[in-house]
């Protein structure tokens, strides 16, 4: 029974990771059950019998990239001590690393930020996970103040703040490979949380 139960799971992942070369192959518009099963090397019945629909597949290729990334977001959490390497972790995984990797992985998320224009589905997974970051970076920050790691007002803000810009360099670097993201993390860091908190103007 347990040598069953993993041949179903690494089945499911083979099924996911050839998911996602397919989907960046191909792009969502032109992407098939057969064009899926050609690509990970099994029959569009095996595929079919694990993944009714290409929509619950996409979905759940969908659920493990933003499974994994919370693991390690909540590693992260546990295992970097200070709160701006923690941030510092958070930024550079979305923006570093190998080229061909992060181009991909931008293909990948571009089509399936675009279902969420047409499918309440897709929406509420990414609404989800949106929000589970902004949270955990609200909370990393509010660490920070009271560390005297950073020195800002709202911790709120600037967690919507950063994500926003995160995402600005990440879908201008998708378009424009000159663009200097690892160099724009870094400014995150060093000027945004450690700018100068406003004095409160006397009237």
């Amino acid at each position: 029974m347990r040598h069953r139960t993993r041949t179903v799971k690494d089945t499911k992942q083979a099924i996911l990771q050839g998911t996602f070369r397919a989907l960046v192959r191909y792009g969502s518009h032109e992407l098939t059950m057969e064009k899926i099963a050609a690509e990970i090397g099994v029959s569009t019945g095996t595929l079919h019998y694990h993944y009714e629909t290409k929509e619950n597949l996409l979905l759940s290729l969908l659920d493990h990239m933003i499974d994994r990334f919370e693991q390690a977001l909540h590693r992260w959490q546990q295992e970097i001590s200070t709160p701006r390497d923690q941030l510092r972790a958070i930024i550079e995984a979305q923006l570093s690393g190998p080229e061909q990797k992060l181009r991909d992985y931008a293909k990948a998320m571009a089509d399936l930020w675009n279902l969420s224009l047409r499918s309440d589905l897709f929406r509420e997974r990414l609404l989800r996970h949106q929000r589970s970051l902004l949270q955990a970076m609200e909370n990393i920050i509010q660490r920070g103040m009271r560390q005297r790691q950073f020195q800002i007002e709202d911790p709120r803000e600037h967690a919507l703040l950063i994500n926003a810009l995160v995402d600005g360099i990440w879908h201008q670097w998708s378009l424009d490979r000159d663009v200097p993201k690892d160099k724009l993390a870094q400014l995150i860091l060093d000027e945004m949380l450690t700018a100068p908190r406003r004095e409160t103007r006397k009237i």
